[in-house]
């Protein structure tokens, strides 16, 4: 409901104006002086309505505070002049910056018309800020989360560089099975640069409707064992403990292979991430409704806040954390993850806990294959 601050030093008018507005859709606030509206203004008012002739601060002055103040200077001021006067204060009222004025004495549908034109100007200002900020807020993520996507491939950047480096010095003394060991981590080093450069395009081609999906018959253990190869380096470096619980006769699956082992890719780096040294992943399918398989990938990690978990998968969320200096990773991994689920028709979850780890649920259609010889 608009919120009308009413200024008149005149008790028995603002009495009248308390009587005019009731019932009216507009919630109103009174002031008997220019000091009073302008404490007033505090207060989120959508229009000023304001006689001319007040002691101390006039209602010219008064307008003319409220349209330098930059706070306030898009709230209209409708001025309330007399007859007699009505050249004078109009052109004084317009050089103050009031939106309007209307003489006294009045009817209500005449004021109620004007209060109508003021407020949509106003609502259509308040939509116009709103829509500017919401696009500055944007381009302030889209910036920070540029610099972390740049901070998350420096890592395996500077890891190669690293390899490439050793393989240099140590050129004429490395016996084959450590040039074999160094050539095989950059190898690793160079998918994981490889796999974060496709999330980042293969987003926006799925957010723009543009990815196609080349699905065939897969088995998921495959699939586990492709993003494992992917991500092992990861995975050694904390010593984690790896387990899968897949039945060999678990459905196939019937997917994008590449899009599917990238998203065992991210969620098995992801848990790599924040599980603790020496800690555990577990990748498991289960039975969900007819012609869906159910895959979990649960860790030992930390957890993650109940507040957060709706939003885990948005692609701004890790901003939002580093803004508040909890996560330093672009967490771009997880939308990926959440956009090509959705692109095979189904969804992807999170159960978690502080302190007791995290699940990641996602369902997949299945396919009858016959095995038999």
């Amino acid at each position: 409901m608009p919120k009308i601050l009413i200024v008149d030093d005149n008790a028995n008018n603002r009495m009248l104006m308390e009587a005019m507005f009731d019932g009216a859709s507009y919630e109103t606030v009174f002031a008997s002086n220019g000091r009073e509206a302008l404490e007033k203004l505090a207060e989120d008012i959508d229009l000023v309505f304001s006689d001319v002739m007040m002691p101390d601060i006039n209602g010219f002055e008064l307008c003319q505070k409220i349209k330098e103040n930059p706070q306030t200077r898009h709230v209209p001021v409708i001025l309330v002049t007399a007859v007699k006067r009505k050249r004078e204060d109009m052109i004084r009222g317009l050089e103050t910056g009031a939106d309007d004025y209307i003489i006294r004495p009045f009817e209500f549908e005449e004021l109620d018309a004007k209060l109508r034109a003021q407020l949509r100007v106003k609502a259509l200002y308040d939509q116009l800020a709103a829509t500017n900020q919401e696009l500055v807020r944007s381009q302030k993520m889209k910036e920070e989360l540029t610099h972390m996507v740049v901070h998350d491939l420096r890592n395996p950047v500077s890891s190669l560089s690293s390899i490439f480096e050793m393989l240099a010095q140590m050129a004429d003394s490395l016996n084959q099975e450590t040039a074999l060991r160094l050539i095989n981590d950059g190898q690793h080093c160079a998918n994981l640069l490889l796999m974060m450069i496709s999330n980042i395009l293969d987003i926006h081609k799925m957010e723009e409707g543009a990815m196609e999906l080349s699905c065939r018959p897969h088995r998921i253990y495959d699939l586990v064992s492709d993003a494992a190869m992917q991500v092992r380096i990861l995975i050694n470096q904390k010593e984690i403990s790896f387990q899968t619980d897949i039945p060999y006769d678990a459905p196939f699956v019937q997917v994008d292979g590449d899009k599917l082992v990238r998203v065992f890719a991210n969620l098995i780096g992801n848990a790599v991430k924040f599980t603790p040294r020496r800690g555990m992943i577990h990748i498991s399918t289960h039975p969900h409704t007819e012609g869906w398989l159910r895959i979990s990938v649960s860790d030992s990690g930390a957890g993650i806040p109940k507040e957060d978990q709706a939003r885990i998968f948005d692609k701004f969320e890790q901003v939002r954390k580093h803004q508040e200096n909890q996560f330093v990773s672009s967490g771009l991994g997880l939308t990926f993850c959440k956009l090509a689920v959705e692109a095979h028709g189904g969804r992807i979850w999170v159960e978690s806990q502080e302190g007791q780890g995290s699940t990641f649920h996602f369902t997949l259609p299945t396919i009858q294959i016959d095995t038999a010889p």
